[in-house]
């Protein structure tokens, strides 16, 4: 299959970017930069300059491709509507190509886009937690135009090797404190291991359901008490739980993420696609490896 994928260089699609050439897949990935460019052909994949604003590049790229997969995200936490923006004009542009074609499009969301404290299901939803979160529902109203559209959403921690985006910042910020804090609510998050949710990937683009919503979860409940305790193990830090507003005094940005449940079941992605984790569990990789190659 020619696939045409975004954010072949970040942390999750550079693994999905292996996961689909090793399935035997031609893949063609949009480049911001030339050193985005080396890395894509290092890596196997097919490199075209240009970035989610480049819109009429990536409807020449579409036209010739039998799938698209969409993994990139303009992360800047001080202007997320702009971010949001350009992610919805890719999904109607993309959306619009391929409508009446019957192709598949796999766009990413994410688990705690979904509002609420309360277990989160693969089915769509009213209400979003944010303006990126809204352009899931997007992608999925291409599916009554002619369009396979599926949508994954990862879970708030994906990691490898005892790293991830949220838990190198939980380390971060225990370290400067001197402790490591967790809400005494004990919220619970979801986890999965980088190349589960990479063969995830692999599988919703071969055989997922049009307009089907698919959860890249590999552990549905994990603690956050649980996390800071291994933290505190590794740094060999005091733990101590406390009210939601003093945590927030203490970990910055990350409070809006660390004072709420972040949950959701896989029933679609192990019955609809036969997907399964089978890499180790978040706390035994914590347990396992050791935070002297922890890059703060």
């Amino acid at each position: 299959m020619k696939i045409f994928l975004t954010g072949a260089t970040g942390f999750i699609g550079s693994r999905v970017l292996k996961e689909l050439l090793e399935h035997g897949h031609q893949v063609t990935c949009l480049a911001r930069s030339s050193e985005s460019k080396d890395k894509i052909i290092e890596m196997g994949g097919e490199p075209v300059l240009g970035d989610l604003e480049a819109l009429e590049t990536i409807k020449e790229l579409v036209r010739n491709v039998d799938a698209v997969i969409h993994l990139a995200f303009i992360h800047d936490f001080t202007n997320m509507e702009y971010s949001a923006l350009v992610d919805k004009n890719f999904i109607l542009t993309v959306g619009n190509e391929l409508s009446s074609t019957n192709k598949s499009f796999l766009v990413t969301s994410a688990l705690g886009e979904v509002v609420g404290n309360q277990v989160h299901f693969e089915k769509r939803v009213k209400e979003t937690g944010s303006s990126r979160g809204t352009n899931e529902m997007v992608a999925l109203d291409f599916g009554a135009k002619g369009v396979n559209v599926t949508v994954i959403r990862p879970a708030p921690i994906v990691y490898d090797k005892g790293h991830s985006f949220f838990l190198d910042a939980m380390f971060h910020f225990a370290e400067e404190k001197g402790i490591s804090y967790y809400d005494n609510k004990e919220y619970k998050w979801s986890a999965i291991n980088v190349n589960d949710l990479a063969r995830l990937y692999r599988l919703a683009i071969e055989k997922g359901e049009n307009n089907t919503i698919y959860h890249g979860v590999g552990e549905k409940e994990v603690s956050l008490k649980s996390i800071a305790q291994a933290i505190g193990r590794e740094l060999k830090l005091p733990i101590k739980g406390v009210s939601s507003a003093e945590l927030a005094n203490n970990v910055s940005w990350l409070a809006p993420f660390v004072t709420r449940n972040i949950v959701g079941n896989n029933d679609n992605s192990i019955n609809n696609l036969l997907w399964e984790p089978l890499f180790p569990s978040l706390l035994e990789e914590l347990d396992y490896y050791n935070t002297t190659d922890k890059n703060f």
